[in-house]
């Protein structure tokens, strides 16, 4: 049977390896949320880092479109301008082509 002092050094004994074994817990527990905190934030900066090289692509994809779209606008607008010069040249060819058949027929009409 056992005495009091070694029934007591057993109690002692179970609560230091109890209070260690709290501890060990706890130390793991901590270190298990620490490193999930961790993986947590090197995820979140790889989604971050993945939507800015997104977003910085999105925005050279559209810089390009809005560059080609504004330079097609100005080859149409060179167009049209070429062309009216055209229409231009030829009414102002017409004009002085009737003028001059005017002055002609005038001059015909004042021989006679």
């Amino acid at each position: 049977m056992k005495t009091y002092n070694t029934f007591f050094e057993d109690l002692e004994a179970r609560k230091v390896a109890l209070r260690q074994k709290q501890q060990d817990q706890l130390s793991r527990f901590k270190q298990k949320t620490a490193d999930t905190a961790a993986k947590n934030r090197e995820k979140d900066q790889e989604t971050r880092e993945r939507a800015a090289s997104s977003s910085r692509e999105a925005s050279a994809r559209d810089a390009e479109q809005k560059a080609r779209r504004k330079a097609a606008f100005q080859s149409k607008m060179a167009a049209k301008d070429e062309a009216r010069a055209k229409a231009d040249d030829r009414q102002a060819m017409k004009d002085e082509i009737k003028a001059e058949l005017a002055a002609k027929k005038k001059q015909k009409n004042s021989d006679k």
